[in-house]
């Protein structure tokens, strides 16, 4: 099988089992929420905050190394690497178990103690996962790593209800969590090719250390990126003893940034997962890698607008069919956030460039730039500024991030900046556009916020496809394989074969 039909098999595959992984684990959250009552929920949910901050402090990021390194392959590098990840997931369950009592407390349920220290059983579980089924995707080949996600997710909605319907309290998420990371493990070790086994070398230690230390400061920059701007918006009022913004500010606020980001960490998982083994096995070819550089800055330029655009034009229209008039604060605010989520995306392409070339400080150097916006963030929300002026802020740190990602690579790689900037100029515009038709429109009838952007979405598809040949070819390669595999064949066939990918 060719590379092109290696990276549209790898992305159905990834599209496929990504969609109901995000679908699997909405379904089981709204499961649980119906059942347990929102007391409950509330604490159940501080399971995943705590999860979702263990799973970035303290990691090594050897999956990616397996894929990215020259000997990926060699074993006893993939054992020094679950070596390494049984001692952190040994470290992180005792980090959890001792300081039970202090999180519940800080999470103001100092009865779920109990729960924390039990949670505590996650982080060891996952210590023990079998990384062959990221080795693998150095031959493009995802279906093991993505299955056993899929696998996992379905699991959690498949006892759901009947863990939720006995239990009925917060310790029904607690179960679930752990079943899940339970299932994965096992799932990983089945969907191996290699036995299992972990071994100490020093070398190969200091590699995934010196390889994956920026890539864990820069997960923790990110968890900060992303919750940052709610903690001010909610706190605010603590900080600085004055009533500031309300409940309803921050639930609007958190709407938006929840139908922003949500497709922005859909493409980011996807692309990065594709794109790294792709540019990595190219690397030493510098012709070849500037091409593979510059068809994936114009897959993800492409992307990113067909999503934020819609969000610019009628973001404010969506968020009120979706949660009603209420939520003023998110109409207010989510042009702004689609637009940073884009520059975000953007951004990907030459982090994984410089990941895919062994440089992983990029993205940590640049999330630091990003996370400046923050005290600026906060000055303004002292002075009660509007929440859209927040939003802005967090828009120009990523243009500040995408410059300084783009300098790195081209001062370490002597890669042009246009290689990213053409795509993303055009981008831009198509998104300014929508900028400014919303704030000509938004007076009159909303029904035209949505038609607007169809047009708009439309123009800069165009304008992308007369404009990047590779781009072109991509597309026409993409709809030459789709009418291929649908010509003469039923509905039926189509689906099963899709599964079998």
């Amino acid at each position: 099988m060719n590379l092109k039909k290696l990276i549209l098999k790898g992305g159905l595959q990834l599209g496929a089992t990504q969609a109901v992984s995000q679908a699997s684990i909405f379904l089981r959250n709204l499961i649980v929420a119906r059942i347990v009552g929102p007391a409950d929920f509330g604490i159940a949910s501080t399971f995943a905050i705590t999860m979702a901050l263990l799973e970035m402090v303290g990691s090594l990021s050897a999956d990616k190394l397996l894929i990215q390194a020259e000997d990926g392959d060699h074993a006893h590098l993939q054992g020094v690497a679950q070596l390494m990840l049984v001692g952190r997931g040994l470290m992180a369950g005792l980090v959890v178990f001792c300081c039970a009592g202090l999180v519940s407390d800080l999470f103001g349920a100092p009865g779920a103690a109990w729960a924390f220290r039990c949670l505590a059983l996650v982080p060891v579980v996952r210590g023990l996962i079998h990384l062959d089924m990221y080795r693998i995707q150095r031959e493009m080949n995802f279906g093991a790593a993505a299955l056993v996600d899929m696998i996992a997710n379905l699991a959690g909605v498949v006892a759901a209800w009947p863990v939720a319907a006995f239990l009925r309290d917060y310790s029904a998420m607690l179960w679930l969590i752990v079943g899940q990371a339970l299932i994965t493990a096992l799932a990983s070790h089945r969907m191996a090719r290699r036995r299992y086994t972990v071994c100490w070398h020093w070398t190969y230690a200091s590699r995934v250390f010196d390889f994956g230390w920026p890539l864990m400061i820069n997960s923790v920059l990110m968890f900060i990126i992303f919750q940052g701007d709610r903690f001010v918006i909610g706190s605010a009022g603590r900080l600085f003893h004055a009533h500031l913004y309300s409940l309803e500010d921050l639930g609007g606020y958190s709407v938006a940034l929840a139908l922003t980001l949500s497709p922005c960490l859909l493409i980011g998982s996807i692309s990065s997962t594709l794109m790294l083994p792709l540019l990595s096995r190219c690397r030493n070819d510098r012709s070849e890698f500037s091409r593979q550089y510059a068809m994936s800055a114009e897959i993800l330029a492409l992307v990113c607008g067909v999503v934020a655009v819609p969000m610019v034009a009628a973001g404010g229209w969506l968020v009120t069919v979706m949660y009603g008039a209420r939520y003023t604060a998110g109409v207010e605010v989510i042009g702004w956030l689609a637009a940073a989520q884009a520059v975000r995306i953007i951004r990907v392409t030459p982090t994984l460039v410089a990941m895919a070339n062994g440089d992983t400080k990029n993205g940590m150097i640049s999330n630091i730039f990003r996370s400046i916006s923050l005290p600026v963030t906060l000055l303004l929300a002292s002075r009660f500024a509007p929440l859209w002026m927040l939003a802005a802020v967090g828009f120009g740190g990523e243009c500040v991030a995408l410059f300084v990602s783009l300098w790195r690579v081209r001062q370490k790689f002597n890669l042009p900046f246009s290689l990213t900037l053409k795509p993303a100029v055009i981008t831009g515009v198509a998104i300014a556009l929508s900028g400014i038709s919303y704030m000509t429109l938004r007076q009159l009838h909303p029904a035209l916020e949505p038609a607007c952007a169809i047009v708009i979405t439309s123009m800069l598809v165009c304008a992308m496809l007369l404009n990047f040949s590779c781009l072109r070819a991509s597309v026409q390669f993409l709809f030459a394989e789709i009418f291929r595999f649908t010509r003469g064949r039923s509905v039926l066939s189509n689906f099963e074969r899709t599964i079998t990918l």
